[in-house]
């Protein structure tokens, strides 16, 4: 019989920032990992659970499969996301819980308003990362929505309930996990400052094991005895925890520090956005110019000024962009997520 330290699969991960890596992952991680994400939506027997998450991804294969497994429920399985097709898939299956992962939540919401969109069987939402206007969303679908924070390394160590609302929280500490946000010499940093998210299991074997043949990126993964996420966060006085950004994709501007998440979620407010990336490319002077790439909704036009204007009275001026780009779409890896290092 398998051990729970015993390696169940070597899993890739998205490759957004660079070459995807090869996470070996024990029976305990990937049992934890689906238990967590069923708990965070309140997964139970009986339940019929929709998510269009490829099942060669941790998502697909443990938080929606296995989470199933774990409880009784049915698992809905599509080839891909449609968001055309969401809301019939979910009306002729009777789903009641889904997980919408990276853009999924953000195109639902951008789609023309009809009639009969809270007419659905839909209760729980899992939503990662948590969109802007949350509360519209809940009411115009009738449901409920929690978020939460997980990769393939690190199991899901922050997870939200249903009453969230502010853009980029993340959630709070999971039992079993302890939790840090530490600077460039793995020092805490005072509450509400940014720095490195920083994880370490109660149990053994709940987080990677390391890079399959790549043992210098698990030495990086790896130091003074804490897994390192690469993703900059903070936290506020009651221990909830926001998401910054990937800290290869923080951008150097004008002295100061910017969160490409911050500016995503600004410029996909404009009505004619269907979504963007903020990237930092070089600049010709000093530090980095910061460059916004942008998919227009059908029929919808858009000049980087009309853009600009826009954001002027939402944003610092140093979150306004240099670089205004209009493509048709955005390069993704398979579970939607931008590959931005294509874009710089």
């Amino acid at each position: 019989a398998a051990a729970e330290h015993d390696i169940v699969a070597i899993m890739y991960t998205s490759g957004t920032t660079g070459p995807s890596k090869g996470v070996r992952v024990a029976h305990a991680q990937a049992f934890t990992y689906a238990q967590h994400a069923g708990e965070a939506m309140q997964l139970a027997e009986g339940d019929v659970y929709f998510a269009p998450l490829p099942l060669f991804h941790i998502a697909g294969q443990w938080a929606l499969v296995y989470a199933c497994f774990q409880v009784g429920a049915t698992a809905i399985v599509r080839r891909r996301f449609s968001a055309g097709e969401f809301w019939s898939t979910v009306r002729e299956s009777g789903a009641r819980v889904s997980f919408l992962l990276g853009a999924m939540a953000n195109f639902l919401a951008r789609q023309e308003p009809k009639p009969d969109d809270v007419d659905n069987p839909m209760e729980r939402m899992l939503v990662v990362p948590l969109i802007n206007d949350v509360d519209d969303f809940r009411r115009r679908f009738g449901v409920r929505v929690c978020t939460c924070y997980g990769s393939t390394e690190v199991n899901v160590p922050l997870i939200s309930d249903y009453e969230v609302t502010e853009p980029g929280i993340a959630g709070r500490p999971v039992p079993g996990f302890d939790i840090r946000i530490v600077d460039e010499n793995d020092r805490d940093v005072p509450v509400g400052a940014v720095g490195e998210l920083v994880v370490r299991s109660s149990e053994p074997w709940l987080l990677a094991t390391e890079y399959h043949r790549n043992p210098e990126a698990s030495l990086r993964l790896f130091r003074n005895l804490w897994l390192h996420t690469g993703d900059a966060f903070r936290k506020d006085a009651h221990e909830n925890y926001f998401f910054v950004d990937r800290i290869k994709d923080y951008i150097r501007r004008r002295g100061e520090n910017i969160s490409s998440f911050e500016v995503e979620r600004e410029v996909n407010a404009h009505p004619a956005v269907l979504e963007c990336a903020a990237v930092a490319v070089k600049s010709a002077s000093t530090e980095d110019d910061l460059k916004v790439v942008v998919v227009l909704k059908s029929g919808m036009t858009m000049e980087p000024d009309e853009l600009r204007e826009f954001l002027r009275p939402r944003v610092p001026r140093f979150m306004v962009p240099d670089i205004v780009e209009v493509i048709t779409e955005l390069p993704k890896t398979p579970t939607g997520k931008i590959q931005k290092h294509l874009l710089r």
